[in-house]
């Protein structure tokens, strides 16, 4: 995993570890390090914290608005053992807390999302779309919860990035296989990451998913809509696909990249042409895809399921390490919640070929990966 890190991981004040499990945000910045950071401010003239990091976190369909960063005034990095003997000791001195009961998932929408989307696709209006599923559950979600959720994730190392953002009355906290992008000032190369196509380990070999049409036909959707959307930056170069195997799951996965030919690019910029990608939302991006997108989010509210998730750098002048950029995840593979609704979301990725009763077995597997994942 790249890592956008600057400094060394440092300890955590369990003052700060407060804050942070109250008012906080965390994103994987390496394999075994974590951006946290407390006390998030959406004034930009605010504290410039370390080597002036900016947190980027809409919801779905708000990734444009000009508000969505957020400045942290508390702000840390700390390597995975240090954070999980950090949340370890604080659930020790906490109370037991009690065990969520979900309510099954959501089938009839489900089957509408997908009918509807079945017959676009049958009358060629897009190719590819995502629909998606949810559970639902009521809890009062307090620090200890919060930290809970994240020590769970930090004790199950996997090909995933944790991220999650939260406040006292909603947040999300997920572990996705995707990235959207990362860039370096310095090297003015865009990376990204598709991730597409799905076999459980029960049912998976070594080249199950390489040798399936279908799982090969829906992922060399997102690498054309992907290449489109990056060309606007420069000569895109596919990598290989190859299997990534994640807590339950494995994926195909093709890294691209492109040199940029602008002398600046923000997070804005790829985020604006990136988003939704087709790993999420429809291919090809025209207003029939979108209506159907917009429909399905009026039934079942996805919130900031399938979002970009990242954090930017400007580049620090008393500090010739601290190199501008910015990494983005796609925030799948999660737990959101608004006041005491807690849910959790999964999508699958649907073709021509694809059938319902696929389709909805790849959603639940998904939502399972979820729970285990983070002990829900």
């Amino acid at each position: 995993m790249k890592s956008l890190s600057p400094h060394a991981p440092a300890a955590l004040a369990p003052e700060d570890l407060q804050r942070f499990l109250t008012h906080g945000s965390i994103y994987a910045s390496g394999t075994n390090s974590f951006f946290l950071a407390w006390d998030a401010s959406r004034d930009p003239s605010g504290s410039p914290g370390l080597s002036n990091l900016r947190f980027f976190c809409p919801e779905f369909f708000a990734a444009a608005a000009p508000d969505n960063e957020s400045v942290p005034k508390g702000q840390a990095i700390v390597d995975r053992l240090t954070l999980q003997e950090a949340l370890q000791s604080y659930l020790t001195a906490s109370p037991k807390i009690p065990v969520v009961s979900w309510e099954a998932a959501t089938r009839d929408v489900f089957s509408q999302q997908f009918s509807a989307l079945k017959g676009l696709i049958d009358r060629g209006e897009i190719l590819k779309g995502v629909p998606y599923s949810q559970i639902r559950a009521s809890a009062t979600v307090s620090p200890s919860w919060i930290a809970a959720r994240l020590h769970a994730a930090l004790r199950k190392e996997s090909a995933t990035y944790l991220y999650g953002t939260w406040s006292e009355a909603e947040g999300i906290i997920g572990c996705t296989p995707e990235r959207l992008c990362y860039y370096e000032q310095d090297t003015q190369v865009v990376t990204t990451e598709v991730v597409a196509g799905t076999k459980t380990l029960e049912s998976y070999h070594y080249g199950a998913l390489l040798n399936d049409p279908k799982a090969i036909r829906e992922h060399t959707l997102v690498i054309e809509d992907l290449s489109e959307r990056l060309s606007e930056f420069g000569s895109v170069e596919i990598g290989t696909t190859d299997e990534c195997q994640v807590p339950g799951l494995v994926h195909l996965k093709t890294p691209l990249r492109v040199l940029v030919r602008r002398a600046s690019i923000s997070l804005r910029d790829v985020v604006q042409r990136l988003h939704p990608t087709a790993a999420l939302g429809v291919y090809p991006r025209n207003s029939a895809g979108r209506a159907w997108l917009q429909e399905a989010d009026r039934q079942l509210p996805r919130w900031r399921f399938g979002a970009p998730f990242g954090v930017s750098f400007s580049r620090d002048p008393e500090n010739s390490r601290v190199n501008a950029g910015f990494s983005c995840l796609v925030a799948i593979r999660n737990v959101q919640w608004r006041g005491k609704l807690l849910c959790i979301n999964a999508g699958c990725g649907v073709i021509e070929s694809s059938q319902l009763e696929w389709e909805w077995q790849e959603c639940l597997a998904k939502i399972q990966s979820i729970r285990n994942l983070l002990d829900l």
